[in-house]
């Protein structure tokens, strides 16, 4: 009996330590409970890569539209031939820069230099004949003060010296234009420039009035861009173009409107425009093709940020807004769109501070007050 009572005592002893176990057991698990549940009641920091971001910048804004267009040189001029003739040699080929009155054909001038010579000896008999009637008018006219010689002589030997200083005149005009013919042969160059076409060759026959070669000077280059409807009514002289050589949109270059053409184009509408080019540079040919960017309308100075990074109204919000970066958290900031360029995509508005860091992408309405962790 006492053996009985004394194993319920230590039976007793066991569950009395199997529940003060149990109990701490219960007791260590339940704040790692409570913080699992406080986690998931805290949502997790919103990933953000530098490419999502934008830095609100100060700086000033006009309308623009883009532009297509092409160079021309505004000084260039042909070689002609100036009678038929057969070519003798060429002195510049294309590409060459050449200096002007520079000789760059010379013709078969044979024919023209026996012309030359018989012109002259025209002109030397000519000038012979003068001189005796000459004489003969002054010794009539002697003859007839002494009484010797009838008026009607002395009218005739006036009218025959006349005649042939007349026929002297004629035969120095005709050797002008022998000599003009001579130099014809000796085709220079009219302005100095590149040249650009050679339509020739050695012992080729050419025709008067034939283009034999074409100059171009590449320092008078100026931009002749088309311009779409929507900003004609903004045109003026001195407006700045930006544009660059198609397929190379790295290098910029900058022109100045000129002209502006009096009459669209009937079939689409749009107007042409001639723009002094500021720079030379050896890519700047004519007849290469170009892009740009007219920049037209009044200029703004405010804060810019691209378009995308708007959150436009709608009817959640009564107002456009933005989302900012403060403290690493987001906020929800209201702005006013001021202006946009619809070529590049900027706006400047009002609403928000300088060097603000902006989220460029939508974000849902509950993102408010979320922590942001950025990343590269």
């Amino acid at each position: 009996m006492n053996f009985g009572l004394h194993g319920l005592a230590a039976s007793r002893g066991s569950v009395a330590v199997f529940l003060t176990i149990l109990a701490a057991f219960i007791t260590a698990c339940q704040p790692a409970h409570d913080n699992a549940e406080s986690q998931a009641a805290s949502p997790p920091a919103l990933e953000l890569n530098q490419a999502d971001l934008v830095q609100a910048t100060e700086q000033s804004l006009s309308a623009s539209t883009q532009i297509t267009g092409s160079l021309h040189a505004t000084r260039q001029s042909s070689v002609h031939a100036q009678g038929n003739a057969i070519v003798q040699s060429i002195l510049a080929n294309n590409g060459d820069a050449v200096q002007k009155g520079q000789v760059l054909v010379t013709l078969n001038d044979q024919d023209n230099r026996a012309r030359l010579a018989q012109a002259q000896a025209s002109l030397a008999q000519a000038r012979a004949q003068q001189i005796l009637s000459n004489s003969i008018r002054d010794r009539n006219i002697q003859l007839y003060r002494k009484g010797f010689l009838s008026e009607i002589e002395l009218e005739r030997s006036k009218a025959d010296a006349l005649a042939q200083q007349e026929q002297v005149n004629a035969q120095r005009a005709l050797l002008q234009i022998s000599e003009k013919a001579l130099q014809d042969a000796v085709l220079r160059a009219p302005l100095s420039g590149i040249v650009t076409d050679r339509l020739i060759d050695v012992g080729q026959t050419v025709a008067g009035g034939q283009n034999l070669l074409s100059i171009v000077d590449p320092s008078s280059l100026e931009l002749q861009a088309i311009i779409n409807p929507d900003a004609q009514a903004a045109l003026k002289i001195g407006q700045p173009i930006t544009f660059h050589l198609q397929g190379l949109p790295e290098q910029q270059f900058q022109a100045k409107i000129q002209r502006i053409a009096a009459q669209a184009d009937p079939s689409n509408r749009s107007l042409t425009v001639y723009a002094t080019i500021d720079q030379t540079s050896p890519q700047l040919r004519a007849g290469v093709f170009v892009e740009g960017t007219l920049r037209y309308g009044k200029t703004e100075r405010g804060i810019v940020l691209p378009k995308n990074s708007i959150q436009m109204a709608d009817a959640n919000n009564t107002s456009n807004y933005v989302w900012l970066i403060t403290a690493n958290q987001l906020q929800k900031q209201p702005v006013t769109i001021r202006s946009i360029d619809p070529v590049s995509e900027l706006a400047v508005v009002d609403g928000i501070q300088p060097n603000s860091q902006v989220v460029r992408i939508a974000l849902a309405q509950g993102a408010a007050g979320r922590t942001v962790k950025i990343t590269p």
